[in-house]
């Protein structure tokens, strides 16, 4: 397994800036197709945001933590951050008539849309996106 250096970013939207220059990284380390380099562009930039704002609550004294992983053209980032977790099950479904007009609330949905599959740890602090290069994104197809 082929490992690209991991950021650390504190938890300031002003950074995602950063996480987009670490896409950009992504794309060139895992010679990424264009299909495939936006995936994972929106989709990390969708888990960030919710680290950052649902998970460290903005607190810019704690950190987000990015790693990429390439291993037989699977590519995995990992997001951590240093909140209290939560339960993915647990979120209204953004597509029900009463959330559809909402501003926000589509983060996740989103992910799953772009990621061949979305893993969350126990704490729900962690998560891992997962997209198999062997195939086009899905919501290419």
């Amino acid at each position: 397994m082929h490992q690209l250096p991991s950021l650390i970013i504190p938890s300031d939207l002003e950074n995602l800036e950063d996480v987009q220059n670490f896409s950009e990284k992504i794309k060139e380390w895992a010679n990424l197709e264009e299909n495939n380099a936006t995936a994972v562009s929106l989709a990390l930039s969708e888990a960030v945001t919710n680290a950052i704002i649902h998970g460290n609550k903005e607190n810019v004294k704690k950190k987000v933590n990015i790693q990429a992983k390439l291993s037989n053209n699977v590519l995995h980032i990992l997001i951590e951050d240093e909140g209290e977790g939560f339960t993915p099950s647990r979120l209204p479904n953004p597509l029900a008539e009463e959330n559809v007009l909402k501003i926000s609330g589509r983060g996740v949905y989103l992910m799953n849309q772009f990621c061949d599959k979305v893993k969350y740890s126990d704490k729900g602090n962690l998560l891992t996106l997962t997209f198999n290069l062997d195939m086009p994104p899905k919501n290419s197809q």
